[in-house]
């Protein structure tokens, strides 16, 4: 049998915060690697050009 009474409520209450802590440490994470890999293709594309040019030039 599960009784409703202020301090269960209160537990709730505390479960819920402590859930949607976690679900915004989850979406910054989320968003940190994000924002790392789009850092990392952009640096990989600016590579892949710089070494287009060299081959570029040296054919020229």
């Amino acid at each position: 049998m599960f009784l409703d009474t202020e301090e269960d409520r209160y537990l709730k209450a505390i479960c819920r915060h402590r859930q949607d802590e976690d679900e915004n440490v989850r979406l910054q994470v989320e968003d940190s690697i994000n924002e790392i890999m789009t850092n990392v293709q952009d640096k990989e594309e600016i590579a892949r050009k710089i070494r287009e040019i060299t081959a570029d030039n040296i054919e020229k």
